[in-house]
This record gives structure tokens, sequence and C-alpha cells, in this order.
């Protein structure tokens, strides 16, 4: 079965972006945050110079810099040429490795698949390449594949609100996490939780670890280095859900592993590389992107009014954003550890509410990075202390992507039911029952605030069975497979109408007897001329719109083989999301 799996997921990433971010994504924001948290030590007066600092860090993480490079590295977990830095961690974390456990035996094994994939890494990116090609990947770590399909925790459930992601929270797991030889259990756990459990869960219990350490670090320096040691790595592996929070693909999708084949990863890719406005606690608002986008200028000179707006920034807004609140987890384990070390009492499980109802206040006042990453799209925002003046337009960036279903039924692999009347104009009509596949292999979409006069074109291949029934003369049987090349029309900024079209042949079952037959069609969609702005719909009508208005009406001329045409008229009504 896990063989079956894997190749199915072999199909879910054979295009690049599996996931939120790629490595060399995950690794550059890590390594700069790790930059940024041993500045801001500085900064805060705990040490007086960098110098001093990483002398600290040397003693008590083990954390030297390459003088050939100045990137700071783990000592203990490196097999050189291979440096494993914080960003290394976060790049390895889910993706590679599905627990603590796993990062650290992959790591000290010098001849280790987890070796061997930093090193196929690093030279990819000293190539100029931000990720090698993903046979190469799987070809050394197979179960890269698996888990790319089964691991849900790199996503937000897509029109959940960000209370009932933290609802899911479950404060077990962290006196579980307390031994070892169960903590592999909440590692299985978490991977078909959302990342927002995830990231509370492991960073929580990195602030315990600290703690610990900080508790100790007089009496027993051994002991304290041990688990401030851990206490990273936990925030390392929780850190790369925390990022993945800010890939758009990420925000975007309902995940499961069924849909993971048909269609997540589709419209994973699509939203990633055009990317959308977001919104956070803090009252940010910024258009945010994916895999392998994240560092991209993303053409700032097409809206550029001067060259004010061209000035150079070490990265891209989108990057800035998530290495910020990356720096900011890494601070607030530093400081658990700081003050139980001044003799601080705190212990964090201890303090995290028994009661789901309280534990969003007590994550959003505990853990600043929280109001730092996006919220999911369709959060209540009445429930959160914004801007009154900011509210509505807070409202507009966080509503339900408006035209999100249509879009996913053009880059997704589609399953459709067809409900209709087969040779409508002949002498025996029947009722028509049919299902379709599309899967999307080619798109030209124009991403621009005013699309008005652009028309977006969508190619991809289909498949299809229909079933033509009538009770005294038995039934009619279509297996068909072909391409498909649909546009949009955009008539205003807001509205537009859709234009099908299928080329298929295949096989035409009529009783005992089978004949070839080529069926060409051309439908309507008419639903997004209505151009509703689904925000200011209420959440009972919203949902069940999003499933009516891609509805299609297809005519489709069926030629047989040694028989009369059929003309069959049908709805085609999406199934699945």
């Amino acid at each position: 079965m896990k063989r079956l799996l894997a190749a199915l997921a072999l199909l879910a990433v054979a295009s690049p972006a599996a996931f939120g971010f790629v490595y060399s994504e995950h690794k550059a924001v890590g390594d700069k945050a790790a930059r940024n948290f041993v500045q801001a030590l500085v900064q805060e007066g705990v040490f007086a110079s960098s110098a001093e600092a990483r002398a600290f860090l040397s003693e008590s993480l083990g954390i030297e810099q390459d003088p050939a490079t100045g990137t700071d590295y783990l000592v203990k977990l490196s097999n050189p040429p291979n440096l494993v830095t914080y960003g290394v961690l976060n790049a390895l974390s889910g993706d590679y490795e599905e627990s603590i456990f796993t990062l650290s035996e992959g790591l000290s094994y010098r001849f280790s698949a987890t070796n061997a994939i930093i090193h196929l890494q690093n030279a990819a990116m000293a190539a100029f390449k931000d990720s090698p090609a993903y046979s190469e990947i799987i070809k050394i770590k197979p179960k890269f594949a698996y888990m790319a399909l089964i691991n849900n925790g790199h996503f937000v459930d897509y029109a959940d609100t960000l209370e009932d992601h933290i609802r899911e929270f479950d404060k077990s797991d962290l006196e579980l996490l307390k031994s070892p030889k169960d903590g592999a259990a909440v590692f299985r756990e978490l991977d078909s939780a959302n990342l927002l459990r995830e990231y509370l869960t492991l960073h929580a219990f990195a602030i315990h670890l600290a703690q610990e350490a900080g508790k100790c670090a007089a009496s027993d320096k051994a002991r304290s280095a041990t688990y401030l040691s851990y206490a990273f790595m936990y925030n390392g592996f929780a850190d790369h859900f925390l990022e993945d929070g800010f890939a758009t693909g990420h925000l975007v999708v309902n995940r499961t592993v069924f849909g993971g084949i048909i269609n997540n990863k589709a419209l994973h890719d699509f939203y990633n590389r055009i990317g959308v406005e977001v919104m956070s606690l803090d009252g940010e608002v910024w258009k945010t992107s994916g895999d392998h986008m994240l560092f991209q200028a993303g053409k700032r000179w097409k809206t550029a009014g001067t060259y004010d707006n061209l000035a150079w920034r070490e990265m891209p807004e989108a990057a800035a954003k998530v290495t910020a609140a990356v720096t900011q987890s890494l601070l607030e384990v530093w400081r658990a550890y700081e003050k139980a070390r001044r003799g601080d009492p705190d212990d964090i499980i201890a303090r995290v509410p028994d009661d789901n109802d309280k534990l969003q206040d007590f994550f959003i006042s505990n853990f600043k990075p929280v109001s730092m990453m996006p919220i999911p799209f369709g959060s209540d925002l009445e429930m959160y202390k914004l801007a009154p003046q900011k509210v509505e337009q807070f409202k507009k960036v966080n509503a339900l992507l408006p035209q999100r279903n249509f879009i996913r039924t053009r880059v997704a692999n589609s399953v459709m039911v067809n409900l209709g009347t087969y040779n409508l104009w002949g002498e025996t009509p029947r009722d028509l029952y049919g299902a379709r596949l599309n899967m999307s292999a080619w798109n030209n979409y124009h991403d621009r605030p005013d699309k008005t006069g652009s028309v977006d074109q969508w190619v991809g291949y289909t498949g299809s069975f229909n079933l033509a029934a009538k009770r005294s003369e038995g039934s009619i049987e279509q297996y068909k497979v072909g391409g498909s090349y649909n546009c949009d029309v955009w008539v205003s900024r807001k509205k537009y109408f859709g234009v099908y079209s299928y080329l298929e042949t295949g096989i035409h079952s009529g009783g005992n007897h089978g004949h070839l037959m080529v069926s060409p069609a051309v439908g309507l969609q008419l639903g997004p001329l209505l151009g509703l702005d689904n925000y200011s719909l209420p959440r009972w009508a919203m949902i069940p719109l999003q499933l009516i208005l891609p509805l299609k009406f297809v005519f489709n001329p069926n030629y047989m083989v040694g028989e009369k045409p059929a003309y069959n008229f049908y709805a085609e009504i999406d199934l699945l999301f």
C-alpha cells in the first residue's frame, strides 16, 4: 500500500513545489533569522558584542562561524563539507525528516540519506538553482514523495478560521513529548493536523526545554547545554511550519490525501506563483507568494511610479515578513531560557489552558509570531483588536478568495459529474449521466489588478465516461480521452464568462456493438458574470454558491463510425475540491 501511495505522490510532485517553500528558501530564511537573532541579543543588551554572543553560543550550543563564508553552523551535527545551520534545520524538518529524532540521527551519521540530501541541495545552489530535480531527491530519499502526499501539517485548512485552527491544539502532546520514546507518536499525530497546531505544539515544547535548560544552567552545565540544544532543534523544526504559514499555496487548499492526488498541488502551485494579498493580526497587509517565488522581486517596475519605489532591498517584502517572524520565534525560546536562568520558575506547559476556548487568547498573547503570520482566509475579524478605521479593508483582504473555486476548476485535476440528455433532437433521447476528470497542463493567466479586456487561457487533458439510459431500450456507454481548451473573457474588473471546449475520441458501446467515436464539445460558464464579492455574503450562503457558480452548460455532438450522430446537452457540476 505504501508503494502505491508513494507512486501516486510521485505524480503529485512531478513538477516542482511539493511543500511551502523549497529547501533553498527555507534555508535562506532560517539563516538570516539566526543572524538577526544574534544581532537582537546584542541590541537588547544581553551581550556586549556579537563576539561575546558567539562565544556563549559556541560554549552552550556548539555553534561556530565558518571563517570562509561567515556562516554560523552546529559543529556536532555537521559533516564537512556539509555545514548544518539553523536554516538547514528549517529546510529538512517536515519535508525530509518526519521528527526531531530522525532528523538528529540522520545528521549525526555521515553516510545518511539526510547528509546526501544536504550535499545535493548545496550543489544545486552552487549552480544557481533554487532546487535540484525532484527525481534526484526521490532517488536519494524515496520517502520524500510519500511524505509529500500524507503530511497535512504544512497547510492551513482553507475556509476554517484562525480560532478553528488553534482549537485543534492538544495539550497532552506536550506531556508526551517529555519522553522521547513517546514523542515519535506525537509527530505522527501532527502529520494529520494543521500547520498552526504543529507550530504551536513544537514551539511551546521548545520553550519548555529552554526553561528546563535555564533552571539547571548553574548547577548542571552539561544537562543545561543538552536541553538548550534540543530546544533550538525543536524550534528549528517548528519554524519550518511557521514559514509554510506564509506560503500562498498553503493557505488556499483543503488538504487531504485524495485531494493531494486530485487537485491540491495544482491549486497550491498556481497561487504560489501569482501570490495573494494577506493580513496579520498586527494589522499588516502585504502580498505573499510561495515556492521558488519568495526571493523574486515580483517585477516591481510594472507598478513603480518613480525610481524611489525601486530602491534596493536586501530581500523582498514577503521574505522579510517571514524572516521577522522566525527571528521572533528564536527570541522567544532564548528569553524563556534567560528568565529561567535568572530564577523565574515559569513552566509554559503548566500555563497552557486546559479549556480549548481559552487557547486562542493564550497563544496570541504569548507567541508573537501568531500575530505576524497571515490569518487564514475567512476568519472572524470581529474577535480581534484591529484598527477600527481599517476593519473594512481587512475584511476584503481576509475574505474567502472570490474566484478561488473557478480557478481550481481550471488548474486542478478536477472531477465533475454530467447530467443532461443524450441525442436531444433524435428519435430516442435518453437520460445522460457521466463523470469527467480534467488534468491541467498549461495556462496563460494575467495577474493584474484590473483584468478588464484580458483573456486567460487554460489547456489540459481530459477523460470522461458517459452512460445514456432509457428503461425500455437498455443503455449506451462511452469511454473517451482527449484534450481541453478553456478561456475566460474578462468584461470588467470582477466579471468574466468562461468558454469551455473539449475534443475527445474513444469507444461508443450500445447493445452488443462498439464503435469508434469523435466527440467535440463546447460550453459556457456564466456564473462569474454575477461578479459576487463573497466577503459581503454570510458564510452559509457563500459556501453553497461556490459550488453552484462554477456550473457549466455544454453542447456535445457525438460522431460514431456506422451510426447517426447524436447531439447531447448537459450541465457539468464540480464534485470534488
